[in-house]
């Protein structure tokens, strides 16, 4: 071959090269982009990563499980933008007739729930295929079997490798018990903040998500993430049963870390999936309102409140 008719093909092949990358990069960075599920303290301390691998996990009683039904039911139900959701669950759970049962009071939309032995990618695949093609799909696992999660996880990955599209698969393993597995995004619950009517009872030291490296969480939401997760931090190492309804307790008699107690009980949100239990209306509480709301509390402006005024309200209490 020529010597220009060489370097015209070899110019050819970098640019399709390049046009590969640069669609890899675009489909990537797609892939993972942060949902927004308008639950304040997820949004806020764990944000959820689209094709990411997330673990909902915690002290048992803290309600792990009937976040993992929450989050399944607001993706499905999401304003923005509807997901299609797999539900599995461990039929060796001792409890499997509740879950089911309870699965069916609170979502009864959800269409694509599986009671197996272990997820296989065969599975997977399979239900994927009974979903709309090129949709985003989140797949839950719940079971207190570690091997049962591990399993699951190795399954996703397969999929993930082996069937076009599959990054828009995000995958949730839901416990009680701690998985010692990476996750893009761990949620954590504490039973210190649940047994103080706060819920989600989510931990932001033990919580994580790599969505803090993602561009739409720089900035002031980073930021005021990072405030508010250590105020809260310092207000759960003191937390103990009937402390915010004690008028002696410091963060309710000092003013000056009484903010911190309030961002604590901001966290609090009404669940859709609970609403036939409680009574309380649930809501999706838009990102930059979530932020704006920690950051005047952080900012003391309001410490003449007292603490508890702020749970389960979905906008700050008037001054």
């Amino acid at each position: 071959m020529a010597g220009p008719e060489l370097q015209l093909l070899i110019a050819l092949v970098a640019t399709f090269g390049l046009l590969v990358g640069i669609r890899r990069l675009l489909v990537l960075r797609r892939s993972r982009r942060v949902i927004e599920t308008g639950l304040k303290a997820v949004d806020l301390f764990a944000p959820i990563l689209r094709g990411g691998d997330i673990l909902i996990t915690g002290d048992e009683g803290a309600g792990s499980i009937v976040l993992g039904s929450e989050l399944a039911y607001r993706l499905m139900n999401l304003p923005a933008r509807h997901h299609h959701v797999l539900y599995y669950l461990d039929d060796a759970s001792y409890d499997i007739d509740e879950r089911v049962q309870e699965l069916d009071e609170v979502l009864p939309a959800l269409t694509h729930r599986y009671i197996v032995p272990v997820v296989t990618a065969d599975h997977v695949q399979q239900h994927l295929s009974d979903v709309r093609r090129g949709s985003d799909t989140m797949i839950f696992a719940a079971s207190m079997n570690t091997r049962f999660l591990e399993i699951f996880q190795e399954s996703i990955r397969q999929v993930r490798e082996d069937a076009p599209g599959a990054g828009s698969v995000t995958s949730f393993s839901v416990t009680d018990s701690i998985v010692p597995t990476t996750y893009d995004v761990t949620i954590q619950s504490s039973k210190v903040i649940a047994e103080a009517g706060i819920y989600p009872a989510i931990d932001p030291q033990r919580s994580a998500s790599s969505a803090s490296k993602h561009s739409s969480f720089r900035g002031k939401r980073l930021r005021v993430a990072r405030s508010a997760g250590k105020a809260v931090t310092e207000v759960i190492s003191s937390l103990y049963a009937g402390a915010l309804n004690d008028a002696t307790w410091i963060y309710n008699s000092d003013a000056d870390r009484r903010p911190a107690c309030q961002a604590l009980c901001f966290m609090s949100q009404a669940y859709f999936v609970a609403e036939i239990y409680t009574g309380k209306t649930g809501a999706y509480i838009p990102v930059k309102q979530t932020v704006d709301s920690f950051e005047t509390i952080l900012s003391e402006n309001m410490k003449g409140t007292a603490a508890k005024a702020f749970r389960y309200r979905n906008k700050l209490p008037t001054v």
